[in-house]
C-alpha cells in the first residue's frame, strides 16, 4: 500500500468516511454534472445548463463522451475523476485513489490523492486497520 502522507491514517482516526457512491444511495446530479462540465471544459467545450448533462447519469461515462460529443472518452473520463480529486483537496477531505478500477498511479499523483491502494485488501487495511 502506497500513502502519500508521511503520518498513515487509518480511517479509524476519522468521525466520517464518504464514499463516492455514483447514485447508489444519493442524488448524483449535481456531483456528476459539474464533473462533467469540468471534463468538457478540458477540450474547450463550455455546458451553460448542467440539466442538459444528466443524460451521462447512469451510461458508462466513457461511452457518454464519445456519443454525446464525439471527444476521446478515456481523457473525458480522466479529467472527469480529477475533479473528484480537486474537490476533495479544496474542502480538506482525504482521498483515496483504487487502482483496480479505472484510475492510475499518474493521475491520483498528479492531482495529489492522499491515498493510492492497488487492491480490495489494501483499502480494508487502510480503512479498518
Amino acid at each position: 500500500m502506497e500513502c502519500k502522507k508521511e503520518n498513515k491514517v487509518a480511517a479509524r482516526d476519522y468521525e466520517y468516511i464518504l464514499f463516492d457512491l455514483d447514485g447508489t444511495l444519493t442524488d448524483p446530479k449535481e456531483g456528476i454534472t459539474k464533473s462533467v462540465a469540468y471534463a468538457l471544459e478540458y477540450f474547450g467545450i463550455e455546458v451553460e445548463n448542467l440539466d442538459s448533462l444528466c443524460k451521462f447519469i447512469g451510461p458508462p461515462l466513457k461511452e457518454s463522451f464519445e456519443k454525446y460529443f464525439g471527444i476521446d472518452g478515456d481523457i473525458g473520463v480522466e479529467k472527469y475523476r480529477e475533479h473528484d480529486i480537486i474537490g476533495a483537496n479544496k474542502n480538506g477531505v482525504d482521498s483515496v485513489g483504487v487502482l483496480y478500477g479505472y484510475g492510475c498511479r499518474e493521475e491520483f499523483e498528479e492531482n495529489h490523492a492522499a491515498y493510492i491502494v492497488e487492491t480490495v485488501e489494501e483499502l480494508k487495511k487502510l480503512l479498518l486497520g
